[in-house]
């Protein structure tokens, strides 16, 4: 990712003095704040192509730029809930890697909303955690023999379920290629696992490019794998 790496160049020789960041990372803060507050009119009520996609849209801009670079012939989401993320996303990859899959994973297809059933979206039914699944993953991994896969976990975000979800699902990112732990922002459970995991982990960097935006749910959870 060299332009995100020139970009955090450029950001870090600008001098902005303690006082400028201190004030900037307060206003930051307070909005990101608002804009979770505001959720009926925020980020719970936007859409793509009429299926709800529970994130802001700064988020889904970053994702769709992170696509379009890595070129992802697999992308694993744990989380589906309506199906919105899962269909932005393919739409995007049509545009720019038509051959690469993605399968979207949750315990339950109660809202996934029927508009979101597009060509290309693999629904899978099941706990992101069982050993099942995993080994659904690897296979689908396998079978198509995927170069670039990308990793996005957005299920249940206790702070165990999601340490167990890095310790499955971040081996099997690729070089050059990302994990992103959703809603850190706003979750304390994901915050702590992002923060355990990122403590302890070898071959990942955060990808702090990826919070260029400022308003962002996953504050400190993009971690690009390097080695």
């Amino acid at each position: 990712m060299q332009s995100a790496e020139a970009l955090a160049e450029v950001v870090a020789q600008a001098k902005y003095s303690d006082e400028d960041k201190a004030r900037w990372g307060k206003i930051i803060r307070e909005f990101n704040d608002l804009y979770w507050q505001a959720h009926v009119q925020t980020w719970g009520n936007t859409k793509w192509r009429g299926v709800q996609v529970w994130k802001p849209a700064t988020d889904l801009w970053i994702y769709q730029e992170l696509i379009t670079e890595i070129k992802p012939d697999l992308i694993i989401e744990t989380g589906t809930a309506f199906g919105g993320s899962a269909m932005y996303m393919r739409d995007i990859l049509d545009k720019e890697h038509p051959e690469g899959k993605i399968i979207t994973i949750d315990i339950s297809h109660e809202i996934l909303n029927e508009k979101a059933k597009i060509p290309g979206i693999e629904f899978y039914l099941g706990s992101s955690t069982a050993e099942e699944t995993v080994t659904h993953v690897k296979a689908l991994i396998a079978a198509y023999n995927c170069q670039r896969v990308m990793v996005i976990l957005d299920s249940d975000h206790a702070e165990e379920h999601v340490s167990k979800e890095l310790d499955l699902y971040s081996p099997l990112v690729t070089v050059g290629s990302i994990v992103v732990i959703e809603d850190t922002n706003n979750h304390l459970g994901a915050q702590a696992a992002a923060k355990g995991w990122g403590a302890s982990q070898k071959g990942f960097k955060k990808n702090l490019m990826c919070e260029k935006f400022m308003l962002t749910f996953n504050r400190d959870g993009y971690w690009e794998r390097e080695a």
